[in-house]
């Protein structure tokens, strides 16, 4: 893909929206791979919370719930599973995570290492409510769940702007960061 000076850009015509704009020839919006290294680093990131948090909640129930009674020759599963309230939790926390981080900073940590970044259609920060719709729209973007992302995958490649559903209808951006 070639840089396009903004200079040369397609100047507004009167009365049209910023959305109407080909923001391919405006700014070089990040194709697929940066942005899907950037969505990696950040799945690890919270794959690493999960761990940490199924640990220590793990830990926590067993010392409620342990059995005083020794039984040496009972087998006892000892991984952790995060369910029911803890569960929940933790995918609050993954939402906040990126709804918090994309209003507030415009990335994530992922983003941040790849240098791409959210904004909306005329290149400002992003709002609360933007940044809380293009997440909410993650579990859309998930679908189908056996093959995660195929509907990102797809709007981002047939779309003009490479959004994924979230970014069309919160009405923003993944650019570079400048």
């Amino acid at each position: 893909m070639t840089d396009i000076d903004v200079d040369q850009a397609p100047a507004l015509d009167e009365g049209q929206e910023p959305s109407n704009v080909d923001w391919m020839q405006v700014h070089e919006v990040r194709n697929f791979g940066r942005r899907a290294m950037a969505a990696g680093v950040d799945i690890i990131l919270l794959m690493i919370l999960y761990i940490v948090f199924d640990t220590s909640m793990g830990t926590l129930i067993h010392l409620k719930y342990r059995d005083p009674r020794p039984r040496p020759h009972v087998v006892v599963n000892t991984v952790p599973v995060v369910t029911g309230w803890h569960l929940m939790v933790y995918i609050a926390v993954c939402f906040l995570y990126f709804i918090l981080l994309e209003w507030r900073m415009g990335w994530t940590v992922g983003k941040l290492l790849f240098s791409v970044r959210v904004v909306t259609m005329d290149e400002e920060r992003i709002s609360l409510g933007q940044s809380v719709i293009r997440n909410l729209m993650r579990a859309f973007d998930g679908l189908p769940y056996v093959i995660p992302y195929v509907m990102a995958l797809s709007s981002v490649i047939a779309g003009a702007n490479r959004q994924r559903w979230g970014d069309r209808l919160a009405k923003t951006l993944v650019v570079d960061s400048v």
